[in-house]
């Protein structure tokens, strides 16, 4: 384990990621609220968020991690239910 990237890139590509639009619909299976991401060891600079799990319309399921202040009262209340 020489601290190597997965697949030994040292950058991702956009081709890592997947970008999920209105055009392409995804099943939530899963969300949990109060997801924070540090960046910094400051507790003052944590941004609270979710993190769920959806499947997408190809049957292969992805970890998202939304930051609160993004979402819409309409979007909290699907994460929510």
């Amino acid at each position: 384990m020489g601290g190597d990237p997965v697949g030994g890139r040292s950058s991702p590509d956009v081709s890592d990621y997947c970008i999920v639009s209105e055009a392409k619909c995804v099943r939530l299976l899963y969300s949990k609220s109060k997801v924070y991401v540090y960046r910094s060891m400051d507790k003052k600079d944590r941004i609270s968020g979710f993190i769920c799990i959806v499947q997408g319309p190809d049957d292969q399921y992805y970890i998202a991690w939304t930051p609160e202040a993004l979402l819409s009262e309409h979007d909290k209340e699907s994460y929510v239910q």
